[in-house]
């Protein structure tokens, strides 16, 4: 397959995705126009500067984020990755027939 016959297969399917395109009804892009013309912008609402009381309750949410931050960093440093297995008495292994390995333990 060369590249013209790609350019070949493109140009078909477009045709057979484009639909029939309407006509352009004027009356209504004129009405649709005006509609624009005459809508206004909202006003912004609220204070330009943010109070005082919401900047501190701003820089509070960011010290608890980095409080959290620390603390989950540290936990995680902790350095202990094993697994974690509880000490019992291995009772037996089942395996089911879609693969699923399972293993039961008794502790006392």
């Amino acid at each position: 397959m060369t590249d013209s016959d790609d350019d070949q297969i493109l140009d078909r399917l477009g045709q057979a995705l484009s639909g029939p395109v309407p006509p352009i009804d004027h009356v209504r892009v004129r009405r649709v126009s005006a509609q624009a013309t005459e809508a206004t912008v909202p006003a912004l609402s609220g204070p330009s500067q943010p109070s005082r009381r919401r900047v501190l309750w701003m820089g509070a949410a960011a010290a608890g984020g980095v409080a959290a931050g620390v603390t989950g960093a540290a936990l995680l440093a902790d350095g202990d990755d094993g697994p974690i297995t509880p000490a019992g008495e291995a009772v037996g292994d089942l395996t089911t027939p879609f693969g699923v390995e399972a293993e039961a333990r008794v502790i006392a």
